[in-house]
């Protein structure tokens, strides 16, 4: 089983929050957001491992 990862979300620009966002793995670069996830992923085609997440409105930590 791989181990768990924790992604520091806070470090993510603050003209992100409330919208989906594709990020790299592991560093959380965004490289596509929208309002939906489709959005957040064709802005991030081609770009490989990437996960796709909502950015809360308020700084918080995932476990992915």
């Amino acid at each position: 089983m791989p181990a768990i990862k924790v992604a520091d979300m806070t470090k993510i620009p603050k003209k992100y929050k409330g919208q989906w966002i594709a990020i790299t793995t592991p560093d959380t670069k965004v490289v596509g957001s929208g309002k939906s996830p489709k959005e957040a992923l064709g802005a991030a085609k081609g770009i490989p491992n990437i996960v796709i997440t909502r950015l809360p409105e308020k700084p918080t930590h995932y476990l992915f």
